[in-house]
């Protein structure tokens, strides 16, 4: 989904809820303001969280396909202890 289509679906609910607000608003005592009522639209609008986790994940593409040519360190080591008894004869 492009940044135009979520551009216009937000403009769909604003308008939507806009005019329910209008109907509704002798019925509540709380009145909502448009930034309210785009925060709601934003916050439970289960298309413009798709295509927000679909553009973060394309964003994302890029830094991982460049990690495959930046330098790789290894690391490695070993360590042993051995004892040695030595018995002389009595």
């Amino acid at each position: 989904m492009s940044i135009a289509t979520i551009r216009l679906v937000i403009l769909y609910l604003l308008s939507i809820l806009s005019i329910s607000i209008s109907i509704a608003s002798p019925l509540q005592t709380k009145r909502a303001t448009l930034l309210s009522v785009y925060h709601d639209a934003v916050l439970y609008n289960s298309d413009i969280a798709v295509a927000k986790a679909d553009f973060e994940a394309k964003q994302e593409a890029t830094p991982q396909a460049m990690a495959g040519l930046l330098p790789q360190i290894n690391v490695g080591g070993s360590l042993e202890s051995s004892r040695v008894n030595i018995r002389q004869p009595d």
